[in-house]
């Protein structure tokens, strides 16, 4: 499957199944959600040579554990940290249920038929933001460097937003934060081309 077709087949889930997927544990998120995302960009979830879940980061002296670790040659080229799909910046999903749902259905519709969306970019995303805390991008970091990564890509995302870092960007004076190369929301079907592109840099190669 094509990853315009994942994340679109991801999108209509979460119209159809949002009531299950999103006000629960972030286990439901990464299985619905982030998995196959993560295998239409050619990762085998259930192939520990690539991908390991859990994945142990000695951290200032305690083991912390890292959602996603998508490994090159037995090492970790791209860490992925989970956060459920309900923890969203501004309003809730038991807030915007019913709005959400005839807004995916009808641009999953439209897009299936063809149609090119009109709609504003702004579309779902106060709904699906995904709540950048400090402490969620000083953990990613922390894993970033309790492993000691100068290459490669670090992401924070609650499956509906992807933050992508660029971890091999080094210039001196730059903070973690600073290496955001893309975020893009996946559950706006009008952004589907920047999400493709955004996320084809976490592709297996």
């Amino acid at each position: 499957m094509s990853l315009k077709d994942a994340i679109m087949a991801v999108v209509r889930q979460v119209g159809e199944h949002g009531d299950y997927i999103v006000v629960t544990h972030e286990m439901r998120t990464r299985y619905a959600v982030i998995d196959p995302i993560l295998e239409a960009l050619g990762w085998d979830i259930a192939n520990p040579s690539q991908v390991r879940v859990e994945y142990g980061v000695k951290v200032s002296g305690k083991m912390k554990r890292v959602d996603y670790a998508l490994l090159s040659k037995g090492k970790p080229l791209v860490l992925v940290e989970a956060k459920k799909l309900s923890q969203a910046q501004v309003n809730s999903w038991e807030k915007n249920r019913e709005r959400e749902k005839h807004r995916i259905q009808d641009e999953w519709e439209r897009l299936r038929s063809g149609e090119s969306l009109q709609r504003p970019k702004e579309a779902g995303d106060d709904v699906w933001r995904l709540a950048r805390t400090r402490s969620h991008i000083n953990q990613l970091r922390d894993y970033v460097n309790g492993l000691q990564l100068k290459e490669g890509y670090a992401v924070l995302t609650n499956g509906a937003e992807w933050i992508v870092y660029d971890l091999s960007i080094r210039r001196r004076g730059v903070s973690f934060a600073k290496k955001e190369v893309s975020k893009v929301n996946i559950l706006s079907l009008h952004s589907l081309d920047e999400c493709v592109e955004a996320l084809g840099v976490l592709r297996r190669r």
